[in-house]
């Protein structure tokens, strides 16, 4: 089923070859589920070319000298002193300052992005990536044929023969995605984040990567209150820059503090107020909550519901949205982007990833018991990622080779970061984190805006002690004062986000007790609808279309790398052994071989 939304496919493929350039459209195409008029192709002695024409039209430039790409919608700071969204006069000036590799280059961009150069004179090729990959870029070069593209599954369609890493699949269905840089293709590797990657067209196996920056912990703040200004003023500029030109804006509301935060600012700019969005799959308190917020900052609110099947109802559509390394379930725009009201949007903005770089989430602290979400916060030494995996599906062999992956990695990691190796292994790059399908579905969906993955807020993130972000210091002092048309509105999770305990250890403490319950009986059927906006996995798990879906992909269970290579798949995903997320991503994988 082809995918009619024609207007953000922002994505490219590259080959070394022109001798076929109709099938760079095709296999571009065919991995994003999208009619080939979507694409414009570009040949010459170089090679060939297959990209969006929303891309061609207002993200490429062809000079005599070279042929520029670039992917996303980030922030441009000018020489002249103008700011707003990158646009094509943008191009030139970001290309020459890649290719002189002179690092200010990168303080005029702010936000996700990947870049593209073709010199056809010299024969070279250079791809930029943002700090941490967003927007991540695959290559293959293993044989004299060169493959680059945007999309994972687009480059293993424009090979003439590629095979899947069963570790790496092993890999996907305990922990929800790829260790960097390995994909589901053996031959298929993830462009380092951060950097600056020329390629010898002449000698495609003469490749050379350089950083032009990394995540080192050197912190210029002499305090909380310093970095947390710091913060508020780069994340208002951002935000500035990006509605300047855009008067029909909208923004994702939730019952929780991020996104109202995320109204705070945009609504301080004076009369361009987003249209607030909320997605259901049910009534719950996350809607009525988001209700409430939206009426405390004057917005226009607009909920859209969704089927309580959403995403098994849209699996194999969402993975080939979001690449076959990255999980389905964090596709929550797909199937509902051909919305007219979405689709009018000049831009969408979203929270994504405060929790991430703001508050610490992926560093080793205690936590309260049972999720209570308001505990005293203490920072753990060492780290616990490369801890030895124990499966009964999976061989030793197989286990022993994952572990060695995430070892390797926890070693590149271990370079720049010492003492928050494990906070960093899950967000230097981004592909290492399961949450970054939200990413990559927004993006080919509509102009999406996402400013806690702007530059500004990467490089303090990277600077301050994670002891500053954990329990939300940096975070409340930075955008407390944003939250104060809220402030008597609780968070879907009980507790007040414009106050910190021990306030809302009191407060939060009945909700924390009765969600505790509302859980249990979702996972016995006792009850059909979540609290939260996302689905009650145990009750699709129960369901017809559940069972259809496991039926379907009776094809692929023979491609996944389990002790047994006899099942059906029925026994599999009933595996007690297995996690909810885990028989998720293990139906994916297969979904997606029995489909290929």
């Amino acid at each position: 089923m082809l995918d009619s939304n024609k207007k953000n496919h922002m994505d490219f493929l590259y080959t070394n070859s022109n001798s076929e350039s109709r099938s760079m459209t095709d296999s571009l195409a065919s991995a994003l589920r999208q009619r080939p008029s979507v694409f414009h192709e570009l040949a010459g002695d170089w090679g060939s070319l297959a990209i969006s024409v929303e891309a061609t039209k207002c993200n490429t430039l062809s000079t005599r000298n070279h042929l520029v790409i670039l992917i996303g919608t980030p922030v441009s700071y000018r020489t002249n002193g103008t700011e707003g969204l990158v646009t094509k006069t943008d191009i030139a000036a970001i290309a020459q300052g890649v290719l002189s590799g002179a690092s200010r280059w990168m303080s005029t961009l702010s936000g996700p992005f990947a870049i593209l150069i073709i010199d056809p004179r010299k024969m070279t090729l250079t791809i930029a990536t943002d700090p941490l990959a967003f927007i991540p870029v695959y290559v293959s070069n293993y044989s004299d044929q060169l493959v680059v593209s945007t999309h994972v599954d687009a480059a293993a369609n424009a090979k003439s023969s590629v095979s899947r890493d069963r570790t790496s699949i092993a890999d996907f269905i305990l922990h929800g995605i790829v260790t960097y840089p390995y994909t589901l293709y053996e031959d298929i590797q993830q462009v380092p984040p951060g950097s600056i990657t020329t390629i010898d067209l002449n000698n495609v196996r003469r490749i050379s990567s350089k950083h032009y920056w990394l995540p080192m912990a050197r912190n210029p703040y002499s305090d909380v209150a310093e970095a947390a200004q710091s913060l508020r003023e780069g994340t208002l500029r951002f935000l500035r820059a990006a509605v300047q030109t855009e008067t029909n804006t909208a923004q994702f509301l939730s019952g929780g503090e991020d996104s109202r935060v995320l109204a705070g600012l945009l609504t301080s700019f004076g009369d361009k107020n987003p249209v607030a969005l909320t997605y259901v799959d049910t009534p719950n308190r996350e809607s009525q909550i988001a209700t409430k917020v939206a009426q405390a900052y004057g917005l226009e609110h607009q909920v859209i519901k969704r089927h309580p099947q959403h995403y098994i109802q849209h699996l194999s559509g969402a993975t080939a949205n979001v690449g076959s390394v990255s999980q389905f379930i964090q596709a929550h725009s797909y199937g509902i982007q051909t919305d007219p009201k979405l689709e009018s949007y000049g831009a969408i903005f979203g929270g994504w990833s405060a929790d991430a770089f703001l508050k610490a989430m992926y560093a080793r602290q205690t936590t309260g018991p049972y999720g209570f979400p308001v505990y005293p916060h203490r920072l753990l030494a060492g780290e616990t990622r490369t801890s030895p995996i124990i499966h009964e599906l999976f061989s030793q062999e197989r286990l022993a080779e994952v572990r060695q992956r995430r070892v390797d990695h926890m070693n590149r990691v271990l370079e720049f970061r010492t003492d928050s190796c494990h906070e960093w292994f899950m967000l230097w790059p981004a592909s290492m984190r399961a949450t970054s399908g939200q990413f990559h579905s927004n993006r080919r969906l509509f102009r999406s805006i996402e400013p806690f993955i702007s530059h500004e807020v990467l490089r303090l993130s990277a600077s301050v002690p994670t002891s500053w972000k954990m329990g939300r210091r940096l975070f409340h002092e930075a955008f407390r004062e944003f939250l104060e048309p809220s402030k008597w509105i609780p968070h879907a999770s009980g507790y007040y986000p414009y106050r910190l305990s021990p306030f809302n250890a009191i407060v939060s403490l009945p909700r924390w007790m009765c969600d505790g319950a509302m859980r249990a009986a979702l996972r016995y059927g006792l009850r059909n609808s979540a609290v939260a906006s996302w689905s009650n996995w145990h009750g699709v798990m129960r369901s017809e279309r559940w069972k259809a879906a496991v039926l379907q992909a009776s094809k692929g269970y023979k491609f996944l790398p389990i002790v047994s290579s006899e099942d059906e798949g029925g026994d599999l995903l009933n595996d007690r052994s297995l996690s909810v997320h885990q028989k998720l991503n293990a139906l994916q994988v297969a979904t997606f071989f029995a489909e290929g």
